[in-house]
């Protein structure tokens, strides 16, 4: 299995459910910082290989991709995503570029890559997380955000009915209580129930081991 912006929030989750359960071995994290990685290491029983990668720059995509044939890992997670928070007119561009490329560009970059490149053809099942309030409805203070989950969620439910027989799933979390989500955000304001991510990362560990599953999940409170 290889996961993808695993550090934080739900793929540092969904991370340390696969290694309770003792399903890590031979698996490869990839994160943004070796520092990330280190942290995430201290916790876990068994020590998958680690790599260094910034899901921002276009130009560590194709190395990704090669990596990833490299390896022969038939699992691929994508949980890399973000975004400024506060009026999209309050930010500076670049913040806005980098959710796009961050939370849409790279994710169908990959996607692209492993449906047309014969040497990752071995990569039987892709998963790419949306979110149950920002990729259909607006989710004012993440405007970047929402648009590349509106973006991604368009792709993901139109590539899946292009390729029926191919294990494409997509995961749609409602608000979860991590650190990625800032203090002053609306959900937070207004006291709303949030998921707490061991819960996510448990269902969605149940979902993607569980071959006849719908290919969406969608899991809110």
């Amino acid at each position: 299995m290889a996961f993808l912006g695993c550090s934080r929030g739900l793929g540092r989750a969904v991370c340390l459910e696969f290694d309770r359960q003792n399903h890590l071995l031979g698996s490869l994290l990839v994160a943004r910082s070796k520092a990330s990685l280190n942290s995430l290491a201290q916790e876990m029983s068994h020590q998958p290989c680690s790599v260094v990668m910034d899901f921002s720059k276009r130009e560590a995509v194709k190395p990704l991709l090669d990596l990833l044939a490299e390896t022969k890992m038939n699992r691929l997670f994508y949980f890399a995503g973000g975004g400024p928070h506060g009026l999209y007119s309050d930010k500076a561009w670049k913040d806005h570029l980098w959710s796009l490329q961050v939370s849409f560009l790279t994710p169908s970059e990959i996607l692209h890559g492993v449906l047309s490149r014969p040497d990752l053809s071995h990569i039987t099942q892709l998963v790419f997380v949306g979110s149950l309030i920002a990729d259909s409805q607006a989710d004012p203070g993440a405007a970047s955000y929402a648009a590349a989950k509106h973006g991604l969620k368009g792709l993901i439910e139109t590539v899946q009915s292009e390729n029926p027989d191919r294990d494409i799933r997509f995961f749609r979390p409602g608000y979860m209580n991590t650190d990625l989500l800032p203090k002053k955000a609306r959900p937070r304001a207004e006291g709303r129930p949030l998921l707490e991510p061991a819960a996510a990362a448990e269902g969605f560990v149940k979902w993607v081991m569980t071959p006849q599953a719908p290919k969406i999940l969608d899991m809110g409170l």
